[in-house]
């Protein structure tokens, strides 16, 4: 009897597990679903401060920075905004540089020009006074050399500023009180100008040039301080110097890129990626909002001087040859200086002909810094 037990015990065990193994798997609770992802915070509003040295609009230069900061606002949905002081009414030109760098202004045109000290290979442009009169040329051409160049490209940060974008002003001309016709009209005159190159360019015809800012020159020339205004045509118009001198000698002496908009470092440091690439994008469709203006402006303001009663004159293409020649030592002189600073002058000086070159400029000299 016992046995018989222990035989049915073990067989309902065996059954147990029989119908165990075939029976079909239990269903697994679903998973919970998963928390939807968080929703990105809207980017936070930004509100910067513009701020020039130069006059308000209609003044060329001012008008073309204001569609820059204007653009930057429209593409942003108003996300950028901007308070703008103008004219001077927050800092004047060459307080600009100093307050962008300090973070007092974040974005205005900081001029390197009037900083040699601390931007020095700025308006190496200037070295050529046979150089690109033509603004498309001359834009074109620096745009390839920021492209080369860590030295522009980088020109304010060791004073803690962004170079966002740079732009070309006009060829420069001389008005006078008396007519200046000839290279051998200038000796003894005295030229406002400003700038480093200015003074070696009179100098060799006998002439001197003194600084001059463009809100001065007016009382400089009424007040007979200055014999002449070298100045391009639309700053000429702007600063109604033709109301106090009646000659307009053309000489077309290059197209510079004085104006340097940058932005405080530590500012531009916080913006997003996507902001810093509009800043920089919008900066070169700004270049060439400049260029187009000059195209129209120039001869606008050149028909307008003639309207007010200014006479114009042409220095032969003999002259400026004799100029150019009395200028050769200019872009030799600021090579050895520059390099003496560690800083890769006579590679950019030859990059700088060669570009121009490459856009169609002939230059006077056949100039060669480089093997």
């Amino acid at each position: 009897m016992k046995k018989v037990l222990i035989i049915s015990v073990a067989l309902i065990l065996v059954m147990a597990f029989l119908f165990s193994s075939c029976a079909p798997a239990a269903t697994p609770a679903p998973a919970p679903a998963p928390a939807p992802a968080p929703k990105a915070a809207p980017k936070a509003n930004i509100n910067l401060i513009f701020s020039s040295g130069y006059p308000p609009p209609p003044h060329m230069d001012t008008t073309t920075q204001l569609w820059w900061v204007d653009e930057i606002s429209k593409r942003t949905n108003n996300r950028v905004t901007w308070q703008k002081y103008l004219g001077g009414a927050l800092a004047s030109t060459a307080e600009t540089f100093d307050l962008v760098g300090k973070g007092a202004i974040d974005v205005g045109p900081t001029q390197y020009g009037m900083h040699p000290a601390e931007v020095p290979m700025w308006e190496m442009e200037r070295c050529f006074i046979d150089g690109p009169s033509d603004a498309r040329v001359a834009q074109n051409a620096w745009w390839k050399m920021y492209d080369q160049f860590d030295t522009v490209r980088n020109a304010g940060q060791n004073s803690n500023q962004m170079l966002l974008w740079a732009h070309v002003i006009g060829p420069y001309n001389i008005l006078s009180y008396t007519p200046i016709k000839t290279l051998a009209d200038l000796k003894g005159k005295i030229i406002g100008g400003w700038g480093v190159f200015v003074p070696k360019y009179f100098a060799p015809v006998g002439a001197s040039a003194v600084a001059t800012a463009g809100p001065d020159r007016y009382l400089n020339l009424k007040q007979k301080l200055i014999d002449a205004s070298w100045y391009t045509s639309p700053d000429t118009k702007s600063y109604k110097l033709y109301e106090v001198a009646k000659n307009y000698t053309l000489i077309g002496q290059p197209c510079p890129l004085p104006y340097s908009i940058s932005m405080n470092l530590d500012k531009w440091n916080s913006l997003d990626k996507d902001l810093q690439d509009l800043f920089m994008s919008v900066g070169r469709e700004a270049s060439y909002v400049q260029v187009a203006a000059l195209e129209k402006g120039i001869s606008e303001a050149e028909q307008f001087m003639k309207d007010q009663g200014v006479t114009f004159y042409n220095m032969s293409p003999e002259d400026l040859t004799t100029w150019t020649n009395l200028c050769e030592y200019i872009p030799w002189d600021f090579a050895t200086q520059m390099e003496a600073k560690g800083l890769p002058a006579h590679a950019m000086l030859q990059a700088w002909v060669d570009f121009c070159k490459g856009e169609g400029w002939k230059f006077k000299k056949d100039w060669k810094f480089t093997q």
